[in-house]
């Protein structure tokens, strides 16, 4: 995880709009239930031969968007969390490498420049 002026990756914000997907799937999942035909009504009830098929074919089309819509919920929670295990990942690996190349340097190797000695040839 970066400090405070580089990148940084609230990973329990991200589980938190998981969980919130996952609620909405399951809100969803609850309205499907909801609105799902109990009975299956003869043609006559539903006002006639027209509009019997008619009713089916749009209740049948908004069960079927529920579901898709439930299920891309859940999917998109499950999507989150993974790139929040990714993000932490990363993060483990990343200061892993930086304390392994801080231990592992020739003690005589310094970011510090070289004393000067003698003339400069540019005089």
């Amino acid at each position: 995880m970066a400090g405070q002026s580089g990148y940084h990756v609230q990973q329990g914000g991200m589980d938190t709009e998981a969980d919130k997907l996952d609620s909405a799937g399951d809100d969803t999942g609850d309205i499907k239930s909801a609105i799902a035909d109990a009975v299956c009504f003869d043609d006559d009830i539903l006002g006639g031969t027209d509009s019997g098929p008619a009713y089916r074919s749009f209740s049948t089309a908004w069960q079927d968007e529920a579901k898709t819509l439930e299920s891309a919920l859940h999917e998109l929670a499950g999507k989150v969390r993974a790139s929040r295990s990714n993000y932490d990942q990363a993060d483990h690996e990343v200061i892993a490498q930086v304390n392994s190349a801080g231990s592992a340097g020739d003690s005589q190797v310094s970011t510090r420049p070289a004393a000067v000695t003698g003339l400069s040839p540019f005089g």
